[in-house]
């Protein structure tokens, strides 16, 4: 408590703490911008490739067909449900 009755120290003390913590949060900004950017790419690049790779094996003429009574209803709703 030394610092509490010399007011130019204590705000010095205060400003010097506020410059500190601030460079830290913006050097950890940085930091945690990277690891997201970086864990994004790790996310999304085996959808991309799954998706690219299945691309010749879509049949669009399968995706209008619709048989009512080939549906098991059961498992669709409880699925749907999910």
């Amino acid at each position: 408590m030394a610092c509490a009755h010399v007011p130019h120290l204590r705000s010095a003390f205060l400003v010097g703490m506020a410059l500190l913590l601030s460079y830290m949060n913006f050097r950890g900004l940085t930091v945690v911008g990277h690891s997201l950017v970086a864990s994004c790419l790790a996310i999304l690049v085996p959808f991309v490739l799954l998706v690219v790779l299945a691309v010749p094996h879509v049949r669009p003429a399968n995706w209008l067909v619709f048989e009512p009574k080939e549906v098991d209803w059961t498992t669709f709703i409880n699925v749907m449900f999910w």
